[in-house]
């Protein structure tokens, strides 16, 4: 379990902040050229040593939502998810990319969120909700 008690400091949460916003534009441009199972592959294929001080996913999960989030707009679900997805990757983690459909759907938009050993840690509403439809790691 990661540790829960690592405290950022101000400038360390602009660090966060920054490299959230650099990769929420450079994942929103990629989807555009790459079909998402190549990009997450790309993504998965992130190694190297895991960051020093790693954070417990969901305070990423909250970072990358409340960076994202301005006032009603901001990026898809399928963007944040992707942005999580690789600052975990980037500290160690085995997230899983997942892709569903509302319980009772009335169109065809589906809903991105990722999970860590089978457990739903984000974007909001995450799982909720949903059936899972496709599985990427």
């Amino acid at each position: 379990m990661k540790d829960e008690a690592v405290r950022l400091r101000y400038v360390d949460k602009l660090r966060l902040a920054a490299q959230i916003w650099v990769w929420s534009t450079q994942v929103a441009l990629a989807l555009r050229r790459a079909e998402l199972p190549e990009y997450v592959g790309r993504v998965g294929a992130i190694t190297g040593p895991p960051t020093r001080r790693p954070l417990d996913p969901r305070r990423l999960s909250g970072a990358v939502d409340r960076t994202l989030t301005l006032g009603r707009l901001g990026p898809r679900c399928i963007v944040r998810a992707l942005v999580l997805y690789r600052l975990l990757k980037t500290q160690g983690d085995k997230p899983e990319l997942v892709i569903g459909l509302s319980e009772n759907p009335k169109d065809h938009l589906a809903h991105a969120w990722i999970e860590l050993d089978r457990v739903d840690i984000g974007p909001r509403p995450g799982r909720h909700g949903h059936q899972e439809l496709a599985r990427f790691s």
